[in-house]
């Protein structure tokens, strides 16, 4: 049976920040993998092709679209346009947004909605399908049933060396498109799933069921072995949660993957507590290390449940450069943002040296214990507007003005740091900056 898997595009000021790296759709090539047995595509909208055209060549009997809160209305209208091109055909959304606000998915062009992880759902469902069954023993969905929606219980989670490799053959086309600036073509991958923090701003230990889960050492080699990217870019919420598995993983690169080049998330405060791994890890091909910083003031960090603080923040960046790993810092720049609260931002990100620093509006994304906390004070609920840039709140500053030291953000930390990008005359922290101030006007 044939099944088309959709990456929604870009929204309009997210596209800018692409410039900073694409990277592949795993999760899509995750749950390729888990229906072998079919014919499976994977149309990337971020980098080339149409709903339309994938439809009308591919004729599917199942279209899958994954959605974050900002994309959840663009993958929507994909959907829509699915069916008005085949009304047989069976749609699916799957993804954060779905998985912790299904009730916004429950609209016309859906059929199921997938919550938490998508490769045994639909592997379920799509066996369903096949065989004409209906969807009532298919765990971790709400489907529609005669024009009424039924939520069937979430399944148990899997051990994750169970999942069978990404599907990345069926990306191979286009694997030129994924990249990192300073790294080049990248491989994508996980070791873990999950978070072993609460953060307050983030959905991810709720989407997992507050579990955080591990790949075996042996399993992710195992994987990256048989790839000959030499680039390694780990998409971990916590890669560093286990430090005993790290340690191993890192006895395992060295032996069986020589001359790679690694990307990992890391905790501040688990920098600071095992400096020394990270020392090994450099000398077996970490480069770079991407921190979510947020902030570098306590009462910021404790109001967000970080679990770290400003001085642990400082204390890993010295760390992380004095062994030659270069840091790819998260900032939270906050509503409430005075002209000064920007300027000491930027001061700080400059006199510490960032490498890549990324700043982003403090979001109450839903699913989120920050939502439940804001919800109230929301002045949209538009979820387009949920990018990491738009203010959905009140801002301080008048918003033209808030947008304006945003954008400046970027000016002032990149300037003079890299070209435009292929056929850009700008360069692209200044088509990101120019996105940004024009956000009101849109």
């Amino acid at each position: 049976m044939r099944v088309l898997l959709v990456q929604p595009p870009f929204d309009p000021t997210t596209s800018k920040l692409s410039a900073i790296g694409i990277p592949e759709p795993l999760g899509l090539e995750y749950i390729a993998a888990a229906i072998p047995d079919h014919d499976v595509r994977i149309l990337d909208l971020r980098v080339e092709g149409s709903i339309e055209e994938a439809i009308k060549d591919f004729d599917p009997r199942v279209v899958g679209c994954t959605a974050v809160t900002a994309s959840v209305k663009c993958a929507l209208a994909l959907l829509r346009a699915a069916k008005k091109i085949n009304p047989e055909i069976v749609t699916v959304i799957g993804g954060h947004h779905p998985t912790l606000r299904p009730g916004d998915c429950q609209v016309e062009p859906v059929d199921v909605i997938v919550r938490g992880e998508g490769e045994n759902p639909l592997a379920g469902l799509v066996s369903c399908v096949e065989a004409g069954r209906s969807f009532t023993a298919v765990d971790g969905i709400v489907h529609r049933s005669d024009g009424e929606w039924t939520s069937n219980p979430r399944g148990d989670l899997v051990a994750l060396d169970e999942y069978r490799f990404p599907a990345r053959a069926l990306t191979e086309s286009m694997r030129h498109a994924y990249f990192r600036v300073g790294l080049g073509s990248i491989l994508s991958a996980v070791s873990s799933r999950g978070c072993t923090r609460r953060c307050h701003f983030c959905s991810i230990w709720r989407f997992h069921h507050g579990k955080y889960r591990r790949r075996s050492p042996e399993n992710v080699v195992a994987e990256l072995a048989s790839r000959p990217e030499l680039v390694l870019d780990f998409m971990d919420d916590d890669s560093f949660g286990d430090i005993k598995a790290m340690e191993r993983l890192r006895q395992l690169v060295v032996d069986e993957l020589p001359g790679r080049t690694f990307r990992f998330f890391v905790r501040s405060d688990t920098v600071v507590r095992s400096p020394d791994l990270f020392e090994r890890w450099a000398g077996a091909g970490m480069k770079y290390a991407l921190v979510g910083l947020e902030s570098f003031r306590d009462e910021e960090l404790r109001d967000l449940n970080k679990s770290a603080t400003a001085e642990q923040n400082v204390k890993a960046l010295e760390i992380l450069k004095s062994v030659g790993i270069g840091v790819l810092g998260y900032l939270i720049v906050r509503p409430d943002f005075t002209e000064d609260d920007f300027e000491r931002l930027g001061d700080t990100v400059e006199e510490l040296g960032i490498l890549q620093p990324v700043f982003g509006t403090l979001t109450p994304f839903p699913g989120t214990v920050l939502f439940d906390q804001m919800q109230d004070r929301l002045v949209t609920t538009d979820w387009e507007h949920f990018d990491g840039f738009r203010a959905v709140v009140e801002t301080a500053l008048p918003r033209p003005e808030y947008y304006r030291r945003l954008a400046d953000l970027y000016r002032r930390t990149y300037r003079g740091t890299g070209p435009a990008s292929e056929g850009e005359e700008l360069p692209w922290y200044e088509t990101l900056a120019r996105a940004i101030e024009l956000i009101e006007e849109e």
